[in-house]
């Protein structure tokens, strides 16, 4: 998660998305930006269990985002 109390449904729909592909184990999301604008995220971080290279993983991610975000 990103550590603020005021945890965007946005954040929380991306996280639980990236959660239900293959080989995902664990996600947190940051923002960055200030409170009052639309935050841009800063990084994403994944825990995966070994099954998948990376780049396949990163490649899931980006796919999911663009189509469910």
């Amino acid at each position: 998660m990103t550590g603020q109390d005021d945890v965007r449904p946005w954040i929380r729909d991306a996280e639980a998305l990236i959660m239900s592909l293959r080989s995902v184990k664990g996600v947190s999301i940051t923002t960055e930006g200030p409170a009052s604008d639309i935050p841009s995220i800063a990084e994403i971080n994944i825990l995966a269990d070994g099954e998948r290279p990376p780049k396949h993983i990163v490649r899931d991610v980006r796919s999911a985002l663009k189509a469910e975000l």
